[in-house]
């Protein structure tokens, strides 16, 4: 059984228990399934395709759990990164991991944006905040043509 398949038989078999609690917040199997779903569906729109490496620039918290279930769901490979990595680091891992995506927060801008710059092979950012709201404003990276 694949990761991201114990929390889709979770979501059937337990979808009201309690799955995760961050931030004194508890949090159910199904309120993760779907907000894993909102992730998922955007990083296909925005072009990871099956087998992409997706660096996870988070915080330990919601967001990070449910973007790494996104990120399995649409059959790519997460890479977490610290969110303590400072800007050139950044830059050097997304380069050198040839990462094609990114999923960040909002409050690790003055790091990301920088990196952002000096990389090439990023597909797009996407930066997921409290309920899984998805700041469009970074998602204008594309750099691969549809197949």
């Amino acid at each position: 059984m694949l990761l991201h398949h114990l929390l889709t038989s979770s979501i059937s078999d337990r979808a009201d228990k309690i799955a995760l609690v961050c931030d004194n917040r508890s949090h159910t199997y199904r309120e993760l399934g779907s907000r894993a779903s909102i992730v998922a569906a955007e990083l296909q729109r925005l072009g990871v395709r099956r087998g992409d490496r997706v660096a996870l620039f988070l915080d330990n918290n919601l967001e990070f759990v449910v973007s790494l279930f996104a990120v399995l769901s649409v059959g790519a490979v997460f890479m977490p990164i610290n969110p303590l990595t400072k800007t050139d680091k950044l830059a050097y891992m997304l380069n050198d991991s040839r990462a094609t995506a990114l999923v960040t927060q909002a409050s690790l801008a003055m790091t990301y944006v920088e990196a952002l710059a000096q990389n090439q092979s990023l597909l797009a950012c996407m930066v997921v905040g409290p309920h899984d709201s998805i700041d469009t404003r970074v998602t204008s990276i594309t750099r691969r043509t549809a197949a």
